[in-house]
């Protein structure tokens, strides 16, 4: 009877043991999720990704994102131990191109939404050019983000978050050939 006793104690001690061990491996692994895509996506596809025509350079930790339906593309940044990305999305609204800008149209976007955001009082905001290989982005940036128009496109380029990663979207688009 002791024997019977003894072993009922260690079996059920032995699947307490497993059952936390398998518990903290599935949290572990929830939070290890985003950053295991995305280093999974870069060795799968390589860092570079080709969009209407023109390449970028991503990151180690950013990838596209396929869930997303809309016309464009939606770039993730992840980070390790969490399940929150932060996100550069490229809209392509007109597929016949019937938006397209040259570069004084988009200067005078970035002056126009500018002053909206003077009118509006927001302190933090500021305008900026971002020159790539082949195009220019102009961009006003406040408190949440930025907003870039690409010259030669009709793209508008929404992107947020860290400033690590609104610095590491600057240098994507910067990248872009």
């Amino acid at each position: 009877m002791a024997v019977a006793k003894r072993f009922i104690m260690y079996t059920t001690r032995f699947f307490a043991v497993i059952g936390l061990f398998v518990a903290l491996s599935a949290v572990w692994m929830y939070c290890l999720r985003e950053s295991t895509l995305s280093i999974w996506w870069h060795l799968t596809r390589g860092n570079q990704i080709a969009y209407q025509g023109r390449t970028m350079t991503l990151p180690l930790m950013w990838r596209v994102d396929q869930s997303q339906v809309f016309r464009g593309i939606r770039l993730e940044r992840a980070y390790i131990g969490s399940w929150f990305t932060d996100s550069l999305g490229i809209l392509s609204p007109s597929p016949d191109k019937a938006g397209v800008l040259d570069d004084a149209s988009a200067l005078g976007w970035q002056a126009e939404l500018g002053a909206r955001h003077a009118h509006n009082q927001s302190t933090h905001e500021s305008s900026e050019v971002l020159y790539a290989k082949s195009m220019n982005f102009y961009c006003v940036a406040d408190e949440v983000g930025s907003s870039c128009k690409a010259a030669g496109t009709d793209w508008l380029i929404l992107f947020g978050g860290r400033p690590q990663s609104q610095r590491e979207a600057r240098g994507i688009l910067k990248s872009m050939q």
